[in-house]
């Protein structure tokens, strides 16, 4: 697994001064505007591993998919070229840092420079990769760097060096924590997931799974993104969600349609068409955290939803249909997927299942969720109850079915403010119960 400290570096960024690392010599690129220094003589011999890599990278990236090329750092690391540090101070790694300076006003773009650091203990199975994905990063410095969302940064840039080196598969390490926590929301990040819950995670990482949902759905690749959410100001408008919104036509939409497919990925035959090659084993599964089987009782899912994320529900079903119902935190708009029925379920439809399946209900945000804003946990709660079926006339013969869509017929975005109503006659039943629910935190 690749050991990025590029994000580390940017929400620190302006506690730190622009310092570059130490080197005692360098060698330049006999085919291209690259500098590499190194921390010591003996892995001068390793720069010239670095070029033929980098530069296969700048051919893929900036000549081939049309980035920006790395912003000229007027000299200081020696030349106007891209600066390559071979140095322990990328602790096992490496990243990509800059001054966080946009050179140029009148290019309607916040560019900055930048500069590549590695470690030297990084292997030659592992350079392609590394130096991949952080080469990328150079060209998101150079297009947009006020850019906070980690999965912005992240995502796209395991995105290109999965794309840069498809030979040299990734995924399996960051996949499984992303979707390992659906709940988290997909502009959620590692550093929430440590310091809220002590989990260790990859997540922005594997959310390159959203990018590439995006891309096979909507024809989006994420230099489409990042060219849609450059920007002239620190005011970061337009930003990555913004983005998201103008490829796919409203995100609201596109999170409710990964929503959906998210479940299947990795389940052969069943997974979505898209996710087949790339996320082709049981690694790649979601699990849901939640089962329901018992009627009448109202549960909360092990972990409280945040905005854009999704809960899902493992529901078992007996002999007897059951009508499923929710409840959330009325600061925010709610929606239900069904994912074995293709279905995004319309407001005010009840959900009545026959058989076991997943049921996610997903949390799009406060009505005008901006992507700057700050994701919160909201609470939910769900339960069961017997389903009323209208009587059989006999007319046909057929048993009742639900009227909702066939698999892959998707209905528009169903979301609500509201709780879900029960059912008549469990409304007084509940309504002591629906009074103690918990506080949105």
């Amino acid at each position: 697994m690749l050991h990025c400290k590029t994000m580390a570096l940017l929400s620190a960024a302006w506690l730190l001064p622009d310092q570059r690392p130490d080197a005692v010599e360098y060698v330049d690129d006999t085919e291209s505007e690259l500098r590499c220094h190194v921390q010591s003589i003996e892995d001068l011999d390793r720069c010239e591993a670095v070029f033929p890599v980098v530069r296969d990278a700048w051919a893929t990236q900036v000549d081939g998919w049309g980035w920006y090329p790395p912003v000229p750092d007027d000299g200081v690391g020696g030349t106007d070229g891209f600066d390559i540090y071979i140095h322990t101070d990328a602790e096992g790694g490496a990243y990509v840092v800059g001054p966080y300076i946009d050179v140029d006003r009148t290019d309607d773009r916040m560019a900055s420079s930048s500069y590549m650091v590695i470690d030297p203990s990084i292997s030659d199975e592992e350079l392609p990769l590394y130096l991949a994905h952080e080469f990328n990063h150079a060209l998101q410095f150079a297009t947009d760097f006020t850019e906070p969302t980690y999965v912005a940064w992240e995502a796209s840039a395991t995105w290109a060096e999965e794309a840069t080196y498809p030979e040299l598969s990734d995924l399996r390490y960051g996949v499984p924590s992303f979707q390992e926590v659906p709940w988290v929301g997909l502009l959620g990040d590692s550093d929430l997931l440590w310091n809220r819950f002590q989990i260790w995670s990859y997540f922005e990482y594997g959310a390159v799974m959203w990018l590439h949902h995006v891309e096979a759905t909507y024809g989006a690749t994420p230099l489409d993104l990042w060219m849609s959410m450059t920007n002239p100001t620190w005011d970061n408008e337009p930003d990555f969600l913004d983005a998201i919104d103008a490829a796919t036509g409203g995100w609201e939409q596109a999170v409710l349609q990964f929503a959906l497919e998210r479940p299947f990925v990795g389940r052969g035959d069943e997974a979505p068409e898209w996710s087949r090659a790339a996320y082709d084993g049981d690694w790649a599964r979601m699990r849901p955290e939640d089962e329901l089987s018992a009627l009448d009782e109202m549960s909360a899912p092990t972990h409280a939803t945040y905005d854009l994320g999704t809960a899902y529900f493992l529901v078992n079903v007996g002999e007897v249909p059951v009508e499923f119902h929710y409840d959330g935190a009325s600061a925010v708009r709610w929606a239900v997927v069904l994912p074995a029925q293709g279905h995004i379920v319309e407001d005010g439809e009840a959900i009545i299942l026959e058989e076991s399946q997943i049921v996610g209900v997903v949390n799009l945000g406060p009505e005008g969720f901006d992507g700057d804003d700050t994701i919160r946990p909201r609470d939910l709660e769900v339960w069961l109850t017997e389903a009323e079926l209208p009587a059989d006339t006999g007319d046909t013969g057929d048993a009742w079915v639900d009227t909702g869509e066939t698999p892959g017929g998707g209905k528009g975005c169903a979301c609500s403010a509201r709780a879900q109503a029960p059912s008549p006659a469990w409304a007084l039943a509940l309504l002591g119960l629906l009074a103690l629910r918990r506080r949105e935190r």
